[in-house]
């Protein structure tokens, strides 16, 4: 039925046309995905899926679970976190590095994604790190991001609580437009 629908809506706008490889189709038992191999689009036979990345976003259609891009990007923003605190800089110039390179890099979409727990926290322990250095005996984390630093900008916990806020806020001004 839907693939009628957009047939149709390419007969009203000429200038679109449907690609065969840019096309899938999927389906959540095998079942449905052993019917899908049989439709065919401008003569191809049309491929089938269980995940895909489409506008940026990793789905998956099956029962699978996958990383996704945060993951990706988690890892990176540890490993820079680390570079960081290798740098023969002050404390001071490091937390600023971990705040404008670390932080956007590594919580970048997390208002919508839920982070994997064990690659976040050692985000969270790479930019203390980073920040405070990490040959310090009885610090407290809460301690040093709040005495040491701008926490809602360093610290990867809070950073996550205040872009999540000003999402909703964004959405909600919106709302009201």
């Amino acid at each position: 039925m839907i693939f009628q629908e957009s047939c149709s809506w390419t007969r009203v706008t000429p200038w679109l046309q449907l690609s065969p490889g840019k096309c899938f189709g999927w389906g959540t038992s095998k079942t449905l995905e052993k019917n899908l191999s049989e439709l065919r689009l401008g003569g191809q036979p049309l491929q089938t899926r269980a995940h895909a990345r489409i506008l940026g976003a990793a789905l998956s259609m099956g029962g699978a679970v996958l990383q996704g891009i945060l993951a990706n990007r988690l890892k990176q923003a540890t490993a820079r976190a680390k570079r960081i605190m290798l740098a023969p800089l002050d404390a001071r110039a490091r937390t600023s590095l971990v705040q404008a390179s670390v932080i956007s890099k590594g919580l970048y979409g997390i208002e919508v994604t839920p982070p994997a727990v064990k690659a976040f926290r050692s985000l969270g322990t790479a930019s203390l790190n980073a920040c405070y250095g990490m040959g310090r005996d009885h610090r407290a984390p809460e301690m040093v991001w709040a005495l040491f630093t701008k926490s809602h900008l360093a610290d990867p916990d809070q950073n996550r609580t205040y872009r999540s806020l000003v999402a909703m806020r964004r959405v909600y001004k919106l709302s009201l437009i």
